[in-house]
């Protein structure tokens, strides 16, 4: 888990790490992710390990939304406020198994889940 250090991102982190029964001693705190652009958060993923089969970062609007439109590309349904990922939504992508290599359209999108929507 890659998590900003910002308030309210850090919250959402120790909640996810309660839920899923992650300890919270395993977030990396990145601050590069607080107001991150496109070229940052891929450098933030590019540098995961290779072996790492699951990463979950949490970020920002709007460089998170950028990221999974740039890896998924362009065709993805936003809500009806124009936004793909309003605050608190998960977007949950199969990834390509080389994280330096995260070119444009390289993973699929699986789901995205919206707070309206639970």
């Amino acid at each position: 888990m890659v998590s900003s250090p910002a308030k309210r991102a850090r919250q959402t982190a120790v909640k996810v790490c309660d839920s899923l029964e992650i300890r919270k001693h395993q977030i990396v705190w990145e601050p590069e992710l607080y107001e991150a652009t496109l070229d940052t958060l891929l450098g933030i993923l590019g540098r995961c390990p290779p072996t790492a089969a699951t990463v979950l970062l949490i970020g920002h609007n709007p460089g998170i939304e950028d990221l999974v439109r740039h890896l998924c590309g362009d065709d993805l349904e936003p809500t009806g406020d124009a936004k793909l990922l309003p605050t608190g939504a998960l977007a949950r992508l199969e990834m390509p198994e080389q994280w330096g290599q995260l070119e444009r359209g390289c993973a699929q999108l699986v789901a995205i889940t919206r707070p309206r929507a639970l």
